[in-house]
């Protein structure tokens, strides 16, 4: 058996629920993931994903795993 959950089903089952979003009480941010560094940035702008990028097309074509200074 497939379910399908659609965007407009969401509201009618939280009202369902006795729940009421507008007033729900304010509450500290969960960050399930932790928080950021910004090591996303630099590895973008500093050329991290070309190098990554680099090192993905030689370890295809070779065969092996370049090493740390390899590149």
């Amino acid at each position: 058996m497939e379910h399908l959950f659609q965007r407009f089903m969401k509201p009618r089952m939280l009202k369902e629920a006795g729940m009421d979003l507008k007033n729900l009480p304010d509450e500290r941010f969960d960050d399930p993931m932790g928080e950021a560094t910004g090591a996303g940035l630099i590895f973008g702008s500093t050329g991290g994903v070309m190098e990554a990028a680099l090192r993905t097309v030689a370890e295809i074509l070779t065969g092996t795993t370049a090493g740390k200074n390899r590149l």
